[in-house]
């Protein structure tokens, strides 16, 4: 019987596995397309910006209100305006 060449068998499968191992660890810390991240919408942006301080509530409604021209959302997202002070 002749020897099976060296990559099949039990060293085929490690070879593998250390193959795998690597792309894994090295695409892991990168964005996997196809993958479901939520990202932040426009709105949650604005109310972040209004939470630091960076904007003004006055900034914040003229804002919003071209937001909410431009994409529509349900009231129940609308409702999530900040509290006067």
């Amino acid at each position: 019987m002749e020897c099976l060449p060296i990559f099949f068998g039990m060293h085929l499968i490690w070879w593998l596995f250390w193959i795998l191992l690597i792309v894994w660890i090295f695409a892991l810390p990168y964005d996997i397309p196809g993958s479901r991240k939520s990202k932040a919408t426009s709105l949650d942006i604005l109310n972040q910006r209004l939470a630091t301080g960076e904007i003004s509530e006055e900034e914040y409604q003229k804002k919003k209100k071209l937001i909410l021209e431009d994409y529509p959302v349900n009231k129940s997202m609308d409702q999530s305006k900040p509290k006067e002070k």
